[in-house]
């Protein structure tokens, strides 16, 4: 038998826009889960996908009704991606938007719930996300460079975007 945390779709989908309705899907789910035996906890999760690193090069999101976010666009290559202006991520919208969801799980719960931090996933994911995939694949062999330099870019950025989470959510972090 695996024991799977019990999630509520509308949390995944255009539904984690609303902070307070994505609040309450996840407390009825976790309550839901108490009527069964399990051996891991269950957590909140200011859940945005990996967009949110793109969105520190100026990649928006697109929010479509019933669907997960999107990026609104990619780039052609991964030097271009490099090439592009960059700031924290504490600095975009879905950044700030990101802290001021976990601010208002932790004032809702009071601290008593564990939350982790939003899912970004790894560099990899970031950059085939962002980069247009088939130049990305193309770029391992054409410029590995790039491929390096845009790798360490992209975790500095969720480094300190990690940091600034923890910051906020502090003992209330769900661990293994």
């Amino acid at each position: 038998l695996v024991y799977r945390r019990m999630r509520v779709k509308e949390v995944f989908a255009s539904g984690s826009a609303d902070m307070k309705a994505s609040l309450a899907w996840q407390l009825g789910a976790l309550k839901r889960s108490m009527d069964y035996e399990a051996d891991i906890p269950n957590f909140l999760e200011p859940w945005y996908g990996i967009g949110i690193v793109p969105a520190a090069f100026g990649l928006d999101y697109v929010w479509k009704s019933g669907q997960a976010p999107a990026i609104s666009r990619k780039f052609a290559s991964t030097r271009e991606m490099l090439n592009a202006p960059h700031k924290p991520i504490r600095e975009t919208a879905i950044g700030r938007h990101t802290l001021e969801m976990i601010s208002y799980f932790l004032e809702q719960t009071k601290g008593r719930v564990p939350i982790s931090f939003c899912d970004v996933q790894s560099p990899l994911n970031i950059l085939g996300l962002a980069i247009d995939i088939n130049q990305f694949f193309m770029d391992f062999y054409l410029d590995p460079e790039a491929i390096a330099a845009a790798m360490s870019l992209v975790a500095d950025l969720l480094v300190e975007f990690t940091h600034d989470q923890l910051n906020l959510i502090g003992d209330a972090l769900a661990k293994p």
